[in-house]
């Protein structure tokens, strides 16, 4: 009976341990803002606590891409509100660097959604 007790309380401390870890993503989502003359793409590529954001600039046909690596958080208030704290140790990806608002939701076709701050990323397949 004791060791039925204790094996009860080793998978509860297990349990306790994973959904402490938070939650993670995993896949490429992508946003893209503009049109053919000028516009941006922005893509997360989330793997584990590793994210890697490509952030695609276009103007009159030629275009830039830039990339930054580094960690992301996700925290779910009581309240049920989540956010997002990513960390990049690229001084050039400062404004990607800090904690915004975050949702994860699907589209009426299914397409799996987050959207950080004000903007909405779908899943690429």
């Amino acid at each position: 009976m004791k060791k039925i007790i204790a094996s009860l309380l080793v998978i509860a401390v297990l349990l306790c341990a994973l959904t402490a870890c938070g939650k993670t993503l995993a896949g490429t989502y992508s946003a893209e803002i503009g049109g053919s003359i000028a516009g941006g793409k922005t893509s997360y590529t989330f793997s584990g606590k590793k994210v890697t954001i490509t952030v695609t600039t276009s103007l009159l046909g030629s275009s830039n891409t830039t990339e930054f690596e580094g960690t992301y958080e996700i925290k779910e208030a009581t309240d049920g509100t989540m956010s997002i704290t990513f960390t990049f140790e690229d001084s050039d990806a400062s404004s990607y660097t800090g904690t915004q608002a975050f949702s994860m939701g699907k589209t009426e076709d299914g397409t799996k959604t987050v959207t950080i701050g004000a903007i909405t990323y779908k899943a690429v397949k």
